[in-house]
């Protein structure tokens, strides 16, 4: 009965369907479409420890599929366990040395992967020490199997931990190393431009931040068929989202430094604008988001108006706890005070 709701749970997990999806693709075809089938058995065997499994073409797609799984999750749940995907790293760590040739090198690029995501949900814990570790993984990893998305996507997320502790030109550094990977990307461009941008805002530089806001919207108006395989998130109503919330991020934090009514103003625009293209499936972003343009009410003054937007999402919030959201709680808290507790 065990074994039979194991499998169940990694059915469910493992989604059918060709890759590259939400941004995976699978290590042994690159972007060529892959239908990427695993039997569920032979997964279940590797994750269990079994010694005597081949490490073939069956076992990267059955653990690549189930990384797609569990980053599905991630995006729709308030919160995602971290330890089933610790395991499967570890499982990932284990079989690397047993495999050769472009299996090695798959496998590799699969690590780089379970890294990535494993350190950012120990960074949505609020465990940043261990979350930066395994960032610092993947990034080795990627670099050593070629698996530039995922170098860049793991700088990206070091650069939020360096924001969140407060120290922007670390954070600025961890940017600048997404546009040295690779500047013939498109997408990771995008990327570097609008986290340099929220760097710049949190130190309270509005001309480097307008600056860079400007470059990631030029360059994303350049994305291609390549960056959708790699990066879908920057691409229609998501990607709208994305570069929004930072535009709203940066124009939040520069309103902290400086005071100006009318960037508040903007960061209200932005933030509104980001909930309003956000998938309903993202129902972590759509909290985040909500809270963000609370508290650009609150930035102006208009603490009734900010406490009115984030009513229906307050209680859900304080139970959350992940990093981002705590983060802009707090930063709503302050404002308000008390009375946002007093809602839920």
């Amino acid at each position: 009965m065990a074994e039979a709701a194991y499998l169940r749970e990694l059915s469910t997990l493992l989604r059918r369907g060709r890759l590259p999806t939400l941004g995976v693709t699978c290590p042994l075809h690159d972007n060529n479409l892959c239908e990427a089938d695993s039997p569920i058995a032979t997964l279940a065997e590797l994750l269990a420890g079994a010694v005597h499994t081949t490490i073939g073409v069956d076992a990267v797609h059955g653990l690549i599929t189930l990384l797609r799984g569990f980053i599905d999750a991630d995006r729709r749940r308030s919160t995602t366990d971290v330890i089933p995907v610790e395991h499967t790293l570890g499982v990932v760590i284990g079989l690397m040395p047993r495999a050769r040739g472009r299996m090695a090198v798959g496998l590799m690029q699969v690590a780089a992967r379970y890294a990535d995501l494993a350190g950012w949900l120990r960074v949505e814990q609020g465990q940043y020490g261990i979350g930066m570790i395994l960032l610092q993984r993947a990034v080795e990893w990627g670099q050593s199997s070629g698996n530039v998305a995922t170098v860049c996507e793991a700088l990206s997320r070091m650069s939020i931990v360096a924001r969140l502790e407060g120290d922007g030109l670390t954070a600025l550094a961890y940017a600048e190393a997404i546009a040295a990977v690779e500047p013939a990307r498109r997408w990771t461009t995008v990327l570097a431009e609008l986290d340099a941008a929220r760097c710049y805002a949190h130190v309270g530089d509005q001309r480097e931040f307008e600056a860079h806001i400007s470059q990631a919207q030029r360059a994303a108006g350049r994305l291609g068929d390549h960056d959708l395989l790699e990066a879908p998130w920057l691409f229609g109503a998501e990607g709208n989202a994305f570069i929004a919330s930072h535009v709203s991020g940066g124009l939040r934090d520069l309103t902290d430094v400086t005071g100006d009514g009318a960037i508040a103003s903007r960061a209200t625009r932005s933030a509104q604008a980001s909930l309003a293209s956000i998938p309903a499936s993202m129902h972590p972003s759509r909290i985040l988001l909500t809270l963000r343009v609370a508290d650009t009410y609150a930035c102006r003054g208009e603490l009734e108006a900010a406490l009115e937007v984030a009513r229906p999402v307050v209680a859900e919030a304080i139970s959350i706890k992940t990093a981002l959201i705590r983060q802009e709680l707090g930063r709503l808290r302050i404002r308000v005070g008390a009375r946002l507790d007093e809602m839920c």
